[in-house]
């Protein structure tokens, strides 16, 4: 797979599922797409940050501790994303969108930059 810098939060909306199933095929049906489709996303997430971040083998699946630091920050966007999704609309309806979220959106994302920047070799394990 080509290595590609951006995350989409479509990424990362699998990931999240991921780390809330015991497998993924469990998180596939939740979310309504293929288990090969959560598999490829998690292997460009891999790519992209270049480390593991989900042990596949194991019964339920287990992050690693990169895979932990991802869905951290992952909820976060996730979370983000929607309340400036919600904002946007208000304010096109005539409503404001509170500064705070503004700042609270660009740090979630500065932050999740500087995760792809700052990544370590992936491992063998």
């Amino acid at each position: 797979m080509k290595k590609n810098k951006n995350i989409e939060i479509s990424a990362l909306r699998i990931f999240a599922a991921v780390s809330e199933a015991e497998t993924l095929t469990q998180a596939a049906e939740r979310l309504g797409i293929t288990q090969s489709a959560v598999s490829q996303t998690i292997k460009q997430l891999e790519i992209q940050t270049e480390t593991q971040l989900v042990d596949t083998r194991s019964r339920p699946v287990k992050l690693t501790p990169s895979g932990q630091v991802l869905k951290d920050y992952a909820l976060q966007i996730i979370d983000d994303t929607r309340r400036m999704l919600v904002d946007v609309r208000m304010t096109a309806k005539g409503g404001t969108m509170p500064l705070i979220w503004v700042w609270s959106i660009r740090f979630a994302m500065w932050q999740a930059c500087s995760l792809c920047a700052s990544s370590t070799p992936m491992s063998p394990n």
